[in-house]
């Protein structure tokens, strides 16, 4: 800020003293601006020059390459390099998603969990079921579902006699990211995706040898949902024991076999394969310890419509803060849950027989494609198939690209959109890249990294104050090198200066 405070500043006095020559007909009879048209394209030309160099290094033959780099304060390219190849953009496909959530919703957006009641509550005594709701939290905790059950508890109630339900009916059925992607290749495993989820939809079962005869096994979270088979034994030196999930309908009992030693400690964690059950056994399990009596059982069931104004409990969180989880870290998990969100209030045509929109990342994928077609994007050169850039079959151009983070820059949700990516040198994916060069808090983007793919995406401030919008794609089988000429682009898009080519002289 001081550099650029003091350049302001001799470009003041400078105008001022090409006025006073000006106006005593010394030395011509006109004055010259600062930074003329021909400035401008010498350092544009020089700067164009420099990334030619760098992306025609001999580590880069035979990879697909497109860089696209725009002016925010005058929609100008300042260098394209096959802006309109079709690349597989890896995680920068989150760029997508989570405009498409924000666009649809806006920076305001709260994703709300929710407790209903199907019965009235009478001298401390709830007589119905109570539904727990989801609207794709996937940030949702298991401190969270405590929340929930002490604001049950505050309403007076100390017994509930019906049944605890969970509702993921916000989102579609299909739970799996290669069920909607069209993929072969799960390439990372992800929990199932649900309106409803719970600690990222895995739980951990621990057996702890105590003094008994038998070990102590519990789980975390502890869920109403979960039932234990303990055949193991705890002995001096205990030989090892495994823990093997059956699953008995919607429920899973754990079987616990072999010895341990006592006073050890074993874990295992596994992933929920029923997230509305295993989330309602939490908050069951939740109501129990803070005293409330329940005669039911739990479940999982889609609330029925009469319920919805019997509100009793609630929490959220902010779509701004999962949209920023998202970005900064990368999360691929996540990603499709905001992919989802995106889609899940979207063509109330397409509802299936079950309650069920027939496919949440489809609806939202066509929004996308309609808000983009209105900004006269020509979206139809691409293909996003999945929120979190993992399938293959992705395909994207760095003009498109771009062009979705200039309207995202010119958006009312354009500071939260731009605090959610990585600052190099700072935070998220980029905090240890960059570093001590001209990128250092000047460069916010998304990063992305598959097998043979490399890409960063977002925005720079160059030393001028100018802000631009970047696309860099790299499909190819070097993905390590990638990495380092993205850092050289950044950091010479973050260094990039008119004044160094102003009135014929360099600046530095």
């Amino acid at each position: 800020m001081a550099r650029l405070f003091s350049f302001r500043l001799f470009c003041v006095v400078f105008t001022c003293i090409v006025a006073v020559v000006s106006n005593n007909g010394v030395a011509g009879t006109t004055g010259r601006t600062l930074f003329s048209a021909a400035d401008s394209a010498r350092a544009i030309a020089v700067f164009q020059q420099n990334i030619d160099k760098i992306l025609d290094a001999k580590v880069l033959r035979g990879t697909k390459i497109g860089v696209s780099i725009v002016s925010l304060e005058n929609d100008k390219p300042m260098y394209i390099r096959n802006g309109n190849q079709q690349l597989t953009p890896a995680s920068t496909t989150k760029l997508f998603s989570t405009f498409a959530a924000l666009h649809r919703f806006g920076a305001e957006h709260i994703v709300r969990t929710t407790v209903y009641a199907d019965g009235a509550v009478q001298n401390g005594i709830l007589r119905g079921n109570i539904y727990l709701v989801g609207n794709g939290d996937a940030l949702l905790t298991p401190s969270d579902i405590e929340q929930l059950a002490l604001q049950v508890a505050g309403h007076g109630v100390k017994e509930i006699q019906g049944n605890i339900y969970g509702d993921g009916s916000a989102f579609d059925a299909l739970s799996e990211r290669t069920q909607y992607s069209g993929d072969r290749e799960a390439v990372e495993p992800l929990a199932p995706i649900s309106a409803l989820t719970l600690a990222r939809n895995s739980m951990t079962v621990t057996v702890n040898g105590g003094q008994g005869t038998k070990p102590i096994v519990s789980c975390y979270p502890m869920s109403g949902s979960v039932s234990f088979v303990v055949n193991a034994g705890v002995k001096k030196r205990g030989k090892g024991v495994s823990i093997l999930p059956k699953f008995l309908g919607s429920t899973v009992q754990f079987v616990v076999n072999g010895s341990i030693g006592r006073g050890a400690s074993i874990s295992r964690s596994f992933v929920v394969r029923n997230p509305e059950l295993f989330a309602a056994g939490v908050l069951y399990s939740q109501l129990r310890g803070h005293g409330i009596r329940i005669t039911g059982s739990v479940d999982e069931r889609k609330m029925p419509t009469a319920a919805r104004n019997a509100r009793i409990a609630e929490i959220g969180r902010p779509l701004a803060d999962i949209v920023a989880h998202v970005n900064k870290r990368s999360d691929n998990f996540v990603a499709e849950h905001v992919l989802k969100i995106a889609g899940s209030k979207m063509n109330k045509s397409s509802v299936s027989s079950a309650g069920f929109a027939a496919n949440n990342a489809r609806e939202a994928i066509s929004y996308l494609n309609a808000v983009l077609t209105s900004f006269d994007i020509p979206f139809g050169a691409c293909s996003i198939n999945d929120g979190s850039g993992l399938s293959r079959r992705n395909v994207v151009t760095p003009n498109v690209l771009v062009r979705l983070l200039s309207v995202a820059a010119q958006s009312p949700f354009a500071s939260v959109f731009s605090a959610s990516l990585a600052f190099a040198g700072i935070d998220g994916t980029l905090e240890h890249r960059m570093r001590g060069t001209p990128a250092v808090g000047n460069i916010a983007a998304k990063t992305g990294t598959l097998r043979n793919v490399s890409a960063l995406a977002g925005y720079a401030r160059t030393r001028d104050g100018e802000r631009m919008a970047f696309s860099l794609m790299f499909n190819g089988a070097n993905v390590h090198a990638y990495k380092a000429i993205e850092n050289r682009i950044a950091s010479l898009l973050a260094d990039f200066s008119y004044q160094s080519y102003s009135v014929g002289v360099a600046w530095r």
